[in-house]
């Protein structure tokens, strides 16, 4: 059944409730009277130096060419690179990387070199100590290191068949 349009209807209600509404606005709250927050708001980092360099990369496919990082937490401007494997490691292939900030970077998407790439892919994360915003590695853009680990993570991809590695 086709639904009716009653415009004055709809006029007539907004009115009536609009005569209804006679109580004082609420003023809006001012600094003195808001409360004291005692925690930092999610996401905010409190600082720099407090966070720890991390990665968060899921499983993915890599059909238009590239792949997609979760999130990456970084103390210091750095980038992304992403290797091929070689025997469960990552090897010194770099295929791709792109650009972070410091602090928390999610959804950083990553141009890939298909013709390279492994089903299995490495991000490792490194510093920008060179000429700030240009990739340099081998060179002064080293991996970023903590108590002697890099930060690093593995993930698997899918391929498109013409470039899928043979099984």
């Amino acid at each position: 059944m086709p639904r009716k349009n009653y415009p004055y209807l709809a006029t007539a209600v907004l009115i009536s409730w609009l005569g209804s509404c006679s109580t004082p606005a609420t003023p809006l709250p001012t600094q003195e009277t808001l409360p004291t927050q005692t925690a930092q708001p999610t996401g905010t980092p409190v600082s720099l130096k407090s966070l720890i360099p991390q990665i968060v990369v899921n499983d993915q496919s890599a059909m238009d060419g590239t792949v997609t990082v979760a999130s990456a937490v970084a103390i210091e401007q750095g980038w992304l690179a992403i290797n091929t494997d070689k025997d469960g490691s990552p090897s010194d292939i770099v295929i791709g990387y792109s650009p972070v900030k410091p602090g928390v970077n999610t959804n950083v998407v990553v141009i890939i070199d298909l013709m390279h790439a492994t089903s299995r892919l490495w991000v490792v994360l490194h510093v920008d100590e060179g000429q700030v915003g240009t990739w340099e590695f081998p060179g002064p853009d080293v991996p970023v290191q903590v108590g002697g680990k890099t930060i690093m993570s593995s993930f698997n991809v899918t391929l498109p068949a013409a470039v899928a590695p043979a099984a």
